[in-house]
């Protein structure tokens, strides 16, 4: 499931009609300051993934042995968020942040006619965990702030541009399941 929404919003310009700082172009600096009350985008997707797995390994060797069945199962959710905001027509924000949980599953066949206790377990622990969000494996979220310098609102250096640009990322991921001792990694 995905989400995206984008705003038309203008932006709040508190001095563009002073009349006296129509008059000269020394006055843009502060008649063209403006900030956006809204965000320019929001957006989130979701993506659950579960696969099941059931082996059974048939015995033509030895008649009267019969293999155990194999269960391989795997459930896993992942999500992602976004921000896009101009705060003013020269200073923009961005964030993005992506999270990985998975989900444990309790042992045995999955199957709601020939095992309804186990499916019914199955089930309610699954929705324990959606109310947690499951085990977040991996987190990451990174952001940009950018300024582009009013250099032309200045009619004296009006020809020089200049921009400033700030970025960062933050990861987070889990031990590896089972090894708790080796510890996260950020």
């Amino acid at each position: 499931m995905n989400y995206n929404y984008s705003f038309t919003a203008k932006p709040y310009e508190p001095f563009k009609k002073v009349k006296y700082m129509q008059k000269s172009k020394w006055w843009s600096l502060i008649k063209d300051a403006n900030i956006y009350l809204m965000p320019k985008t929001i957006g989130f997707s979701n993506d659950l993934q579960r696969s099941y797995n059931e082996r059974k390994v048939r015995n033509n060797v030895t008649p009267g042995y019969d293999f155990n069945p194999v269960y391989v199962k795997s459930f896993s959710w992942n999500r992602s968020y976004n921000l896009g905001y101009d705060i003013t027509r020269y200073l923009t924000l961005s964030f993005n942040a992506n999270n990985r949980s998975v989900f444990d599953e309790n042992q045995g066949r999955i199957d709601r006619k020939a095992d309804p206790d186990n499916y019914r377990t199955f089930r309610d622990t699954i929705w324990k965990q959606m109310n947690t969000l499951g085990q977040s494996i991996d987190y990451t979220h990174d952001y940009s702030l950018s300024y582009n310098i009013p250099f032309d609102k200045i009619p004296a250096i009006d020809w020089v541009t200049g921009n400033v640009k700030y970025n960062g990322t933050f990861n987070w991921q889990r031990a590896p399941l089972g090894q708790s001792q080796y510890g996260n990694i950020i």
